[in-house]
């Protein structure tokens, strides 16, 4: 959205539960950002669906959004381009190290508390959903903690 915001396109924002990205890419046409290493599917968001043309361009994951919308709404001004042409390979390199390495080790970090926004319930509402399904979801996140907390909070 920043560069939505930045580039001042007008857009919309559907918001989707964490349990329901796989479903809701797949319903509207949406790629699978990568493929885990079972050859599964993995869907993330954010995505963009730019209906402005036919057929309307449909993309996942940042940097392919980010490349797209450089390419499609170039601005005149090429000092207001979000990744200047003369450094787009070090930024995709630069993005490549950082997903692998420092995101991939923060991801515990960052999902301490996250298994309190997981759907609690269907999505109709009317029964609670099994914990297997949510610990299925967020696997041993609850367990991780800051370096050097203890269970009573306080640090070392």
């Amino acid at each position: 959205r920043l560069t939505l915001n930045y580039k001042e396109l007008t857009y919309g924002t559907k918001w989707v539960e964490t349990t329901d990205i796989e479903s809701v890419c797949k319903s509207l046409g949406i790629p699978p950002t990568s493929m885990l290493p079972d050859g599964t599917p993995k869907y993330t968001l954010p995505a963009l669906i730019d209906n402005t043309f036919t057929p309307p361009a449909v993309l996942s994951d940042s940097n392919p959004i980010i490349e797209y919308l450089e390419r499609t709404y170039t601005d005149p001004d090429s000092s207001r381009a979000v990744c200047p042409p003369a450094i787009r390979s070090l930024h995709a390199i630069f993005e490549y190290h950082v997903a692998q390495s420092i995101t991939a080790q923060l991801l515990p970090v960052g999902m301490v508390d996250g298994h309190a926004h997981v759907r609690q319930e269907d999505p109709t509402g009317s029964h609670p959903l099994p914990s297997a399904y949510r610990s299925d979801i967020w696997g041993k996140t609850g367990r991780y903690r800051a370096q050097g907390q203890r269970s009573r909070g306080t640090l070392e």
